[in-house]
């Protein structure tokens, strides 16, 4: 009986030992999990909700594509920034503010997620991403003859404004 009760104890003491940790570790998992845009989250949202978004607020909406895909098409208003020359300088010339609203998209949605985690891990706090543009159901504009370049290189839209050839950044 002695042998018993010590043999019933070492079990109950085993399965503490193994079961705290293991409820710590999942904790400390759950907790990683949550997050917020200073550590490159961003938000997804379907191509109506960004529609929506661009026909009722001020938003940037940004091409991360390359140069002939833009040009190929892009949706009205759009910025192009293509995800490879993402970094703070690019970035901030494209969208000085922080905390504007900022809704990305590529061509099927893989560069889209890569650029919204780039811009979040930057201190970007508003990011949209929204898939591609090979599925969105509304208005494009073909051609590059609103594009403007920046110092370094970034295509922007711009708008003409006058006879003079000269572009004014929209």
């Amino acid at each position: 009986m002695n042998t018993s009760k010590r043999r019933q104890r070492r079990s109950v003491w085993w399965q503490k030992a193994v079961s705290i940790p293991l409820l710590i570790s999942l904790l400390l998992l759950l907790a990683g999990c949550g997050g917020n845009a200073a550590d490159g989250s961003y938000q997804q949202i379907t191509q109506e909700e960004a529609k929506e978004m661009m026909d009722s607020q001020e938003v940037i909406i940004l091409d991360v594509r390359e140069q002939d895909e833009y040009d190929s098409g892009h949706i009205p208003g759009a910025v192009l920034l293509p995800v490879g020359s993402i970094n703070e300088t690019t970035a901030a010339e494209v969208i000085p503010d922080k905390d504007s609203t900022v809704l990305v998209y590529c061509r099927s949605g893989n560069r889209s997620k890569t650029a919204s985690s780039a811009l979040a891990e930057l201190g970007y706090t508003n990011i949209y991403e929204f898939g591609g543009i090979s599925t969105w159901p509304y208005r494009k504009e073909h051609g590059c003859i609103n594009a403007v370049t920046t110092p370094s290189g970034v295509v922007g839209v711009a708008e003409w404004i006058g006879s003079d050839d000269r572009f004014r950044r929209r």
